[in-house]
């Protein structure tokens, strides 16, 4: 469990046990794994033990990729001991000033895919100039991307195919040109993968190209929070009406799976559910925001049918079910097609700051419950991403002088002469500060 340096300007000895002495990139000396070569950044990484880190500086100029690499071996050792020594995940963080300082290194992918062995985790760096006609980045289980940056400037593909057991947190994905016509190219594709979870990233797409493409076979479990789908922009001129925010081609196959507190912008379609044949699966959508969508969610009639030629067994039947739960629509052609939707709020004024801008802070914050101001930073990593947490508030909020202790129900808040006050217990009645 071994720390190393990378820093395209060092001017030391290269030896990587420092920031003044860090890999060069240029240089030929010992690697982590004792072989002796050029201290490039894919030959510093291909040569980490299980458990080491690898600090990233950002150079004065983005580091090279140098094309394609594939490396599915994963540490000698498993991820599952963090914290004994010769164990743990591979962990690649970059910083411009000084270590933790949350800022984001440069790392220029040109048209490289970069196939990543299993337990690694990634924290704050920019991936740039990604221009590979496919998958730019091949995940395998247990990885972790944090505060990092994904720019696509052309090619199809995808920039992530994530395999199982992944998180994908604080991060900005920038799909900067358009395609003809619905198809499968995405931010992230999700094939035959389960248990991934992706929270507070930024989603933004030229016209046909999709967030999140949930391939029909077998993602299980994975849960998108938080999240914010500003897609289907006319970068090219091909038009902006095929883009879709998740594309479930076939949701039969995913297994109980979330999407809960999501912004959709400008989609073709929010959430597109889809099906193919009788296999049974469940998605919860709950808490989202769809505003300038052509549909905010669509798709096959399947779920709306109280059965079908398939319904060999109940357990099928009931649990084919579509949740759309205390969702939030505004300026939509058409909302849900889902005849299910319980507590729907249909907005009458937009609710954002300033979404032309990318600024999709909450006007009203009060009327979504709790949320956190969003500013996309671009492409610099500067600042760090500030996503919207939009979460239906569990409780009214009241504007009056004086209240009575013994009415209300707990989880109701009152506010007297400018401060709120929470009911948290009936026997006895409680109320506190909030």
């Amino acid at each position: 469990m071994a720390t190393y340096y990378y820093y395209g300007d060092a001017v030391g000895s290269a030896d990587g046990l420092s920031e003044a002495n860090a890999y060069d990139g240029s240089s030929i000396v010992t690697l982590p794994d004792g072989s002796s070569g050029v201290c490039s950044f894919r030959n510093v990484y291909n040569a980490l033990q299980s458990g080491d880190t690898l600090y990233v500086k950002k150079s004065s100029s983005a580091i090279n990729f140098g094309g394609s690499f594939t490396n599915t071996t994963s540490p000698a050792n498993p991820a599952d001991h963090d914290e004994v020594e010769g164990y743990g995940s591979l962990n690649i963080i970059g910083y411009q000033d000084t270590v933790g300082d949350g800022k984001r290194a440069e790392i220029n992918m040109s048209g490289a895919t970069w196939w990543l062995k299993s337990y690694v985790k990634i924290s704050n760096i920019n991936f740039i100039n990604m221009s590979y006609p496919g998958n730019a980045f091949i995940v395998n289980n247990s990885t972790r991307f944090a505060n990092c940056g994904f720019y696509k400037i052309s090619g199809n593909g995808e920039i992530l195919s994530v395999g199982g057991h992944a998180h994908i947190d604080r991060c900005e994905f920038v799909y900067d040109y358009s395609v003809s016509g619905v198809n499968t190219n995405s931010c992230i594709k999700l094939p035959n993968s389960s248990n991934v979870v992706i929270t507070n990233c930024y989603f933004e797409c030229g016209n046909g190209v999709n967030g999140i493409y949930a391939q029909a076979t077998g993602v299980a479990g994975h849960i998108i929070k938080n999240c914010i789908f500003n897609v289907n922009l006319d970068k090219n001129g091909l038009g902006n009406n095929n883009g879709r925010g998740i594309y479930y081609p076939d949701v039969t196959y995913e297994y109980v799976n979330s999407v809960h507190s999501c912004i959709f912008h400008n989609c073709d379609v929010g959430i597109y559910v889809g099906v193919n044949d009788t296999r049974f699966g469940s998605v919860h959508i709950e808490g989202c925001i769809f505003s300038s969508c052509a549909a905010a969610i669509d798709g096959n009639d399947f779920f709306t049918w109280p059965g079908f030629s398939g319904d060999t067994d109940t357990h099928y039947a009931a649990t084919q079910t579509l949740f759309s739960v205390n969702n939030f629509y505004y300026a939509n052609t058409s909302n849900s097609y889902l005849p299910s939707e319980t507590n729907p709020t249909y907005l009458t004024t937009d609710p954002f700051v300033d979404a032309a801008n990318k600024d999709f802070t909450l006007k009203n914050p009060d009327d979504f419950g709790y949320a956190k101001s969003f500013l996309q930073s671009g492409a610099s990593g500067d600042t760090i991403t500030r996503n919207a947490l939009v979460n239906i508030a569990p409780f009214t909020t009241t504007d009056s002088g004086i209240f009575s202790l013994g009415t209300g129900g707990v989880g109701d808040t009152v506010v007297v002469s400018g401060r709120s006050y929470q009911k948290v217990s009936d026997t006895p009645i409680v109320w506190r500060v909030s």
